[in-house]
């Protein structure tokens, strides 16, 4: 992945809101940052620039 913007998580920010929010899914995105329990999300999530809604 070359090409792609972080999001900083805050605090009460779920994994399903923040795909929603940047259209893409959820499970993919998860995946590609490693999440196993999405649920615990922190820190920064990078997101595929290809599939960032606009």
């Amino acid at each position: 992945m070359t090409d792609c913007e972080t999001y900083t998580v805050q605090r009460g920010d779920t994994l399903s809101e923040i795909a929603q929010w940047f259209g893409v899914d959820m499970d993919m995105l998860a995946s590609m940052n490693g999440i196993q329990d999405p649920n615990k999300i922190s820190g920064s999530i990078p997101l595929p620039a290809s599939e960032r809604a606009s």
